[in-house]
């Protein structure tokens, strides 16, 4: 295979489902985020947005219910629906001069107990010093844990619903909130469980949502949209604050207040209306506000040490935002649902930086690939099908939606803001599938849609690089201008599903479910459609078309699970790849045209050599559709994403694997010169040591066999044995139970056999790695070899018997 033909890739970066809903938990350095997803908890470096570890097994059958980080850091406990609790200990950064084991695993679990309460976990929280542990129930209960000791201490009732918060007044005592917006308050001192409770409060009437301490008082938010202020000394309640929203999430705040002093006095709230608010409880007026999400924040955290919060939004988003200047630093996204297109966003020096994605969702996502946050573009009011960028502008893109609209957008990468320049409407059903002109001379979009019509949309009006009017200056007739179709043709007779556009602009392709593909001319000037032909062959309907940028072919993936090629001048088939067990959904050109990479509705990857008609690899890339194959301009690097939520990047590793089997060639002839001198110079036991080393049972066996011959030194294969180390012998047992599957080498086998048994004791041969099961896979062939032999003995002795007798009944005759 030529050397510029790419062999094989392999995934260098995985974004999946990181976060499916619950509680998340921040370090206190903030650079590590852990989130719940599903029965797994996992970690995530904030900066870099890398995945890290993992607790628990995705197989598992029970979900997380509650997480919750030890003050410490050092220990996270996990509730799950079975109501079962684990615990689980991270290793700690080691310091400059410390070793590191490279094993060493970053997590380990230290112990799990059933919780003994009657319905999950909803909340937990650690005292001060991590020593202990309260669970609150679903079951209205509260237990308190010593982890030290390892037993529960109390058992908290009384509690008329669910219990949503928790905290530690030191060791001594411990406040709840609840459901119906109780607060009770426990001495933990108390013995007698009848009076342990201090106080019952009934201050709210919503659910507790937050419980912050602070000076011997306690704060108390609920979604009453109110918060209320206690004092821990006399049990009386100090005041009640109003906060005009049902609050979610309620803790002290970082950063400033808005005359740039310390926000030490501050307290921070989010709710349904997705603004994070810093309160002055002493005036009772929110001092600093800041509109973040468009949808409601239900989880606030806070890290003192690097002055930022995180908003945890409805739809499994967690938001970075500075204490500062309360503005959004980056933003990840814990699930994107079905992935549908992808495609890259950004000039020359940012290209391929910046990943536009499309999702079963309104807004679009846009993926900064240094770190892998997140910005999300809301415009449409349904989910997002297709999105193409401008090949003559990289700034410039379109999405289709299932809103029936398309729109056309400019990433400004100085400003770093998306802008929404313009609005085609004109589809009666989904668009399906979006693409600009290559050359831009003149500059169009072509869009196809159910509605099984193929429009042409020009874009001279649009003003591309002129500086977006500033907000105060716009107004609702010219925030988006709109586009009107040139052209419009009923293409196809059902849904139309992709869309090309020939490199000289002077054509365009329609897939559609109706198992054609029709050829249009364009015509520049007036921006028309002209009818160029049409391409059958598929069996079943046809859901990929992409035109070659070196070759007049195009090339189509279909339903009836293949591949093809068709010539442009006269529509024939050229070219039929089967292969696939599934419905084709994807196909790409790479390496300047040929070869292609097919993509179908199993998961699976396919490369194909277009010269040869074969397939040089098949990889199973995802667990379900493939709906989305983006490969860069030199087919170094293949983005895919798919029914299964993930988005896949993908490196070209041809050049890597090349270099790596040549190594290995070298290596393997270096080898078996080394080996060969060894055995010409007699040095059996340092040629059987290698031959061992290398894992090469056949070398030893010729080792083995020109030890058993030497002549004048009976013990010359027990001396060597003698001299090797107890894993090398073991091997050397593994290589010889093989051997004996063969009666040519049985003798060579019961030979090595022999000699291990003799040179070394029982109780040494014990030690040596799974012995039970290498010396049980010498007896079945054993046996038999035994068997074989008697029978031989047997009739060997018949043959003297009968020679005997041959040699008597010749002197007996008479002469």
């Amino acid at each position: 295979m030529p050397a510029d033909l790419v062999t094989n890739f392999a995934i260098t970066r995985s974004v999946e489902a990181f976060f499916t809903g619950g509680q998340v938990q921040w370090t206190r350095d903030g650079q590590t985020l852990f989130t719940p997803c599903g029965a797994v908890v996992k970690s995530m470096n904030v900066d870099t947005g890398a995945p890290g570890f993992t607790l628990g097994s995705s197989e598992d059958s029970s979900s997380v219910t509650s997480v919750r980080l030890a003050p410490t850091d050092r220990f996270i406990v996990v509730a799950y629906s079975n109501l079962l609790i684990k615990q689980y200990t991270i290793a700690q950064k080691p310091e400059p001069d410390e070793e590191v084991l490279p094993n060493a695993e970053a997590v380990t679990l230290e112990r799990q107990w059933k919780s003994q309460h009657r319905a999950p976990i909803m909340v937990m929280e650690f005292c001060d010093d991590a020593s202990l542990l309260a669970t609150g129930s679903a079951d209205f209960s509260i237990k308190v844990w010593n982890l030290t000791a390892q037993y529960c201490t109390h058992t908290l009732t009384g509690g008329q619903s669910v219990v949503t918060r928790m905290v530690f007044y030191d060791t001594d005592a411990l406040a709840a909130g609840f459901a119906e917006g109780d607060v009770r308050m426990w001495d933990l001192t108390v013995k007698d469980s009848a009076k342990r409770l201090k106080v019952e409060w009934k201050a709210h009437t919503s659910h507790v949502t937050g419980l912050v301490l602070q000076n011997d008082q306690l704060i108390v938010a609920s979604r009453d949209q109110t918060a209320t202020v206690f004092d821990l000394t006399t049990l009386k309640k100090l005041k009640t604050v109003p906060l005009f929203e049902a609050v979610e999430s309620f803790d002290s705040a970082v950063g400033v207040d808005e005359a740039g002093k310390p926000a030490a006095a501050l307290f921070a709230s989010v709710g349904d209306e997705g603004t994070l608010k810093l309160w002055d409880l002493a005036t009772g007026r929110a001092v600093r506000t800041a509109k973040l999400v468009a949808n409601q924040v239900e989880q606030l955290l806070v890290c003192r040490e690097r002055n930022q919060y995180v908003l945890v939004t409805a739809d499994h988003n967690l938001l970075l935002v500075d204490g500062q200047s309360l503005q959004a630093v980056k933003q990840f996204v814990g699930f994107n649902d079905e992935i549908l297109d992808v495609a890259f966003v950004g000039d020359e020096s940012e290209r391929e930086r910046c990943l536009l994605v499309a999702t079963n969702s309104p807004e679009l996502r846009l993926y900064d690939r240094l770190d892998w946050s997140c910005k999300l573009i809301p415009g449409h009011s349904d989910s997002v099908l297709s999105i193409d960028c401008a090949p003559w502008n990289r700034q410039i893109f379109a999405s289709g939606a299932k809103d029936n609209a398309v729109i056309v957008w400019r990433n400004s990468s100085k400003k770093k803001e998306i802008e929404k320049l313009s609005k085609a409407t004109g589809h009666t059903n989904s668009v399906s599938a979006v693409k600009f002109g290559r050359l831009g001379k003149p500059k169009f979009l072509l869009t196809v849609s159910h509605d099984t019509t193929l429009k042409i949309w020009p874009l001279s009006g649009v003003a591309f690089g002129e500086a977006p009017k500033k907000k105060a200056e716009r107004t609702d007739s010219d925030a988006t201008e709109t586009l009107s179709a040139s052209c419009t043709v009923v293409a196809h007779s059902k849904d139309l599903t992709a869309l090309d556009v020939s490199p000289n602009d002077r054509l365009c392709a329609t897939a559609s479910l109706d198992k054609t593909v029709k050829l249009w001319h364009i015509d520049l000037e007036r921006l028309t459609f002209a009818s160029a032909g049409a391409i059958t062959g598929h069996k079943r309907g046809v859901w990929d078309v992409r035109f070659s940028d070196t070759d007049q072919v195009v090339a189509t993936a279909s339903g009836d699970c293949t591949v093809k090629i068709f010539a442009l001048v006269d529509r024939t088939c050229v070219k039929t790849f089967e292969g696939h067990p599934s419905a084709v959904l994807q196909v790409r050109f790479l390496s300047g045209g040929q070869q292609l990479l097919s993509a179908d509705s199993g998961g699976l990857l396919k490369l194909w050599t277009i010269r040869s008609n074969e397939c040089t690899k098949t990889i199973e890339a995802h667990d379900d559709k493939i709906w989305a194959l983006l490969p860069t301009a030199d087919s170094s690097k293949v983005i895919t994403g798919g029914s299964d939520a993930r988005l896949l990047v993908w490196d070209d590793v041809s050049e890597k694997e090349r270099l790596e089997a040549e190594k290995k060639r070298s290596e393997r002839v270096a080898q078996e010169q080394q080996l060969a001198n060894l055995l010409e110079q007699n040095r059996f036991t340092d040629a059987l040591r290698l031959t061992l080393k290398l894992g090469r049972p056949f070398s030893a066996l010729k080792v083995v066999e020109q030890l058993v011959a030497l002549e004048g030194d009976e013990n010359a294969l027990r001396s060597s044995i003698n001299d090797l180390k107890i894993d090398q012998v073991a091997l050397l047992l593994e290589y010889a139970s093989g051997w004996n599957t063969n009666s040519r080498n049985a003798h060579t086998a019961q030979r090595v056999l022999f000699e291990v048994l003799s040179s070394f004791p029982p109780a040494k041969l014990m030690d040596f790695p799974n012995i039970k099961g290498l010396i049980e896979s010498f007896l079945p062939y054993t046996q038999r070899h035994f068997e074989r032999l008697s029978r031989a003995k047997q009739q060997a002795t018949f043959l003297e018997y009968t020679w005997q007798r041959m040699r008597l009944s010749d002197i007996d005759s008479p002469r």
